[in-house]
């Protein structure tokens, strides 16, 4: 009996680990819990996202937008809290608000914009980052539902030196869980565009009967701009005055990279970490505290239920095709 080609299965599992490496490029979650101290705070203390914002579209009216989901918040699966952290209370609203900030000198924003250019021809580097305040005519907003929801009046920055406030994103549900994906823009006046480039902005997340968290900045980049060009404004911001510093591979956030946080790391394969995560642990083993180079911290990538199902489906598929060979069919 001549055997089988078993193409189906190998091109099923290649078309379901492209959508699902696309569906974690454009998805991902800012974990958040309660600290101890009653605070509420993103898990670690990390304090620097990075997203992409797809092409520009133009709207029925004329505007000219770009919009994005990413990133979402999501409540710490309390199995893996780390010591110092509890879960999110029940029942409760998170709310946030853009908050106004200064970049190492006297002058403060709600929105920043660097235009991405290599200033010096030699290659992308942190010292090609200028970020200035944006221009009038350009804004960010956070919003849910359709782009002209009642929320849109709320959420936005525009790059003066006031806080601008939010609303509620959601609650958590009766045992404390979240997941929700707000909409994220930077749009025009009128017909113009925004420049491309990479936009950065600050968030506070608030919860009732927690103390208010500390500031979140989010580095949002057009999808012009090249991976180099991003990289570069995560060093440069991790290297900023305001940024949060965290050991990298210091998973249990105990201030040490050790053994245990190898447990960490192997027990959330494939759902808070992945193989990344276990080159940066192995190359920082024993670091403790200060003596581990400051790093961006890019937040955990969790598959969205789209690419899940994905999987399944394909997962499904793979098995019949295997089942069909096994028996002598063809």
């Amino acid at each position: 009996m001549r055997r089988p080609s078993n193409w189906r299965l190998l091109f099923c599992l290649s078309v379901a680990l492209l959508l699902h490496n696309c569906a974690l490029a454009q998805h991902f979650d800012i974990f958040i819990a309660s600290r101890d101290d009653g605070h509420l705070s993103t898990v670690g203390g990390a304090s620097i996202f990075a997203g992409t914002l797809p092409a520009t579209h133009v709207d029925g009216q004329g505007g000219v937008h770009y919009w994005t989901t990413n990133p979402g918040f999501a409540s710490f699966n309390p199995q893996f809290l780390p010591d110092g952290y509890d879960p999110l209370p029940p029942n409760s609203d998170l709310s946030f608000s853009i908050l106004s900030f200064s970049i190492g000198g006297p002058q403060s924003a709600n929105l920043w914009h660097w235009d991405g250019m290599d200033i010096g021809g030699e290659g992308m580097s942190v010292d090609d980052v200028e970020f200035t305040p944006v221009d009038s005519g350009t804004a960010f907003r956070v919003f849910r539902g359709p782009i002209h929801s009642q929320f849109l009046l709320s959420g936005i920055a525009d790059g003066s030196d006031s806080d601008q406030p939010g609303f509620v994103i959601g609650p958590t549900s009766g045992g404390g869980g979240m997941h929700i994906h707000p909409g994220y823009e930077v749009f025009g006046s009128g017909a113009t565009p925004p420049d491309q480039g990479v936009y950065l902005v600050s968030i506070g997340l608030r919860m009732e009967n927690l103390e208010d968290s500390e500031p979140i900045y989010l580095l949002l980049r057009t999808n012009e701009v090249e991976q180099a060009t991003a990289d570069a404004a995560r060093l440069w911001a991790n290297d900023a005055t305001f940024a949060t510093e965290l050991l990298a591979g210091d998973f249990n956030f105990d201030g040490v990279v050790n053994l245990a946080d190898y447990t960490v790391w192997r027990d959330g394969l494939g759902g808070n970490y992945d193989l990344n995560d276990y080159q940066t642990w192995r190359e920082n083993f024993g670091s403790t505290g200060a003596s581990a180079s400051p790093q961006a911290v890019i937040p955990a990538r969790v598959p969205e239920p789209s690419s899940l199902v994905t999987l399944l489906v394909c997962g499904l598929f793979g098995g019949v095709t295997m089942t069909r060979w096994r028996s002598g069919v063809r």
